[in-house]
């Protein structure tokens, strides 16, 4: 049974509820879709930055392969960050706090690299400073062997295969490097340019996606001139590096000499076994024609010597031999 206002106050009061119920609910439906909106306003900005990004590369004819490389990208660096920029998020904080904080982050990759391992608090805050993050993709060549290096690599999170060239082989056939090591969390690679700017030895590939924090030499030389007590270290380090690669070299040096002597060594007896073989084998035919001279002679010494006996004293044999011998040269000159 619906009830009905009567008088014109409990159609006021009705229309007044009724007004203020409406606005309640409008605001609560307005309140909610703010607070999800809220909720999923970094998702939304990195899905239309994705579809920007895709609408750009099917523009360009990107190939499939790399518009989903660049697609993983995207999404490992949302999952990540959530869309948060690392540098812009810490220029705003004060000087002092910043520093800490960069501080924070590489306390432990510090504390296992041998060359900052004992180093000052100043010290690691203006080389904490001085680091610059980066991110390495599945596959991404981080530092090349045979490159010069320039910079040291601290490994935030991520997997890293450290790689090696074979030296079997020709150019046109080279084998695939092996692997010789593997770096994950709280590991370093690359410390040997900073003390001395050498070659690097060997190659280094990200496995996975990979947070990587790297400090160039450029950067190193200024906290160099800032410290001077640490500048004496690391020039002994250096000497002490080069040393030991002399050392290396020339250990190397007596194997390559001893290899290449034996080479030469094993051609010459091959030389040698050749001669005195081709040696052997024309004695052996001079050894037979030798031979053969020899038993032509003595039969024709034999013959000799039997036309020389009158034939009644001649033994049977011997008179049958003769006229054999004998008959050949009538025969033949009856043929001519």
């Amino acid at each position: 049974m619906d009830i009905y206002p009567e008088t014109t106050a409990e159609t006021v009061y009705s229309i007044t509820v009724c007004l203020c119920g409406s606005i309640m609910w409008a605001f609560v439906v307005a309140a909610t879709t703010s607070l999800l909106a809220g909720m999923d306003q970094g998702a939304q900005r990195a899905r239309n930055e994705a579809e920007m990004m895709n609408h750009f590369m099917r523009f360009r004819r990107v190939p499939r392969r790399l518009r989903l490389m660049v697609n993983q990208y995207q999404q490992y660096r949302w999952s990540c960050m959530r869309g948060m920029d690392e540098a812009n998020a810490l220029a705003t904080l004060p000087a002092s706090l910043r520093l800490q904080l960069h501080v924070a982050f590489n306390e432990k990759i510090f504390s296992r690299v041998p060359l900052f391992r004992d180093c000052e608090p100043p010290l690691i805050v203006a080389l904490a400073e001085r680091l610059r993050p980066i991110i390495a993709i599945p596959g991404e060549y981080v530092i090349r062997e045979g490159t010069l290096g320039s910079a040291i690599y601290l490994i935030s999170r991520g997997r890293l295969a450290v790689l090696k060239k074979t030296t079997r082989g020709t150019d046109a056939a080279a084998p695939p490097p092996t692997t010789i090591a593997t770096l994950s969390d709280h590991d370093f690679f690359g410390e040997a340019s900073l003390v001395n700017a050498s070659v690097t030895s060997a190659s280094v590939r990200a496995l996975i996606f990979c947070d990587l924090m790297y400090l160039t030499s450029a950067h190193f030389k200024e906290v160099l001139t800032k410290f001077p007590d640490f500048n004496k270290q690391v020039a002994e380090r250096a000497i002490s590096h080069r040393t030991q690669e002399e050392r290396q070299k020339n250990r190397q040096e007596p194997l390559v000499r001893s290899n290449s002597f034996l080479s030469g060594n094993m051609r010459t007896g091959s030389m040698h076994m050749m001669r005195s073989h081709s040696m052997m084998r024309s004695c052996s035919f001079r050894a037979a024609g030798n031979r053969s001279s020899s038993r032509l002679s003595t039969m024709r010494t034999s013959l000799a010597l039997v036309g020389d006996v009158p034939k009644r004293a001649r033994p049977s044999f011997c008179r049958a031999r003769t006229a054999t011998v004998l008959m050949k040269p009538k025969a033949t000159t009856t043929k001519s």
